[in-house]
């Protein structure tokens, strides 16, 4: 992911809306990209400093980020480790499926 790409999805990181197909990109290139990442902040803080419900939130904008950041990474990380299950659990269906056509055809055809 290019920095435009990044720039692009920096609203729907902040309103926690970002598509999980981007998210493996996106915190590769917020890791690795300063500027992006100085770019993210801003758009956080401007986002919920101008929120209408000021009194109930903490103010503290960069450490809340930091937690947007941590759920972006967790989630991340549940999604890979559910698509490693998911692989496991189709190489276990298609092995058993193929032990049984090679049962059925050695035991009725041969």
């Amino acid at each position: 992911m290019n920095c435009r790409e990044f720039q692009k999805i920096i609203p729907d990181i902040v309103k926690d809306e970002l598509p999980d197909e981007l998210l493996a990109e996106a915190i590769e290139h917020m890791d690795s990209c300063k500027d992006c990442a100085e770019e993210l902040e801003i758009h956080y803080i401007v986002d919920k400093g101008f929120d209408s419900d000021v009194e109930s939130t903490s103010m503290n904008y960069l450490g809340n980020l930091e937690l947007v950041k941590e759920k972006l990474r967790r989630k991340n990380t549940d999604l890979s480790k559910a698509g490693s299950l998911l692989l496991f659990l189709y190489t276990i269906s298609y092995t058993v499926i193929g032990g049984c056509l090679i049962y059925v055809v050695f035991h009725y055809f041969i």
